[in-house]
């Protein structure tokens, strides 16, 4: 049997929350004037995702579904590029031995997978998931947990702690990248400041 670390993206692996949620908020201001009020409260919706906020934002616009993927594209194609300059961790040069190592994000699938390339991660992760689907759907989907004896679910969000609740998993929050660093801080559970932290303890064993 082996054991499961689900890694989330932003926040854990890359210090990225803020990038993202400026740029898809300036892009959806070009789009919906004066709309500031309400994206800074659909994005403190639990889980919320790049593609369920401009569905959302689309709907009470009452705007063309053609919208939605013009402004995707923009969102996607601003990112690709500011990706390449985030903050990273440095991974440890092998994984553990009987250990299946997945990210699940709710980043766009093509993009995340894409930048894992890029930063060449490729041979520390056996599979990379993103949007459209939710981390919850993802996993559900294409993980069968009942494979592993033990499973660690790493995020930086309270919504990642509630799936990790969900699927019977133990919870590592990660703080010091997080958009809410006293809400993780505050948690019963392991915590470290930075993913490079858990791994340094971890790989000293």
């Amino acid at each position: 049997m082996k054991k499961l670390l689900i890694y989330d993206f932003d926040g854990v692996l890359v210090n990225s929350n803020f990038l993202k949620k400026n740029t898809i908020k300036n892009v959806c201001l070009k789009y919906f004037k004066g709309s500031d009020d309400l994206l800074d409260e659909l994005m403190l919706k639990d889980g919320w995702t790049r593609y369920s906020l401009i569905s959302e934002m689309v709907k009470i616009f009452n705007k063309e579904l053609s919208y939605k993927e013009k402004i995707l594209g923009e969102i996607n194609d601003k990112l690709d590029q500011d990706m390449l300059f985030v903050e990273k961790v440095v991974l440890p040069s092998k994984k553990l031995k009987d250990t299946y190592q997945v990210i699940v994000s709710a980043s766009c699938d093509k993009s995340i997978n894409k930048l894992v390339s890029t930063y060449q991660w490729s041979y520390f992760f056996d599979k990379i998931y993103g949007s459209p689907r939710t981390k919850m759907q993802i996993i559900t989907d294409e993980i069968n947990l009942k494979l592993y004896n033990e499973i660690i679910l790493i995020g930086d969000s309270i919504s990642d702690y509630n799936i990790a609740q969900k699927i019977q998993a133990e919870f590592i929050g990660i703080y010091s990248w997080s958009s809410e660093p006293e809400k993780i801080n505050n948690l019963e559970t392991k915590k470290y400041i930075s993913l490079q932290k858990y791994f340094d303890k971890t790989y000293e064993k």
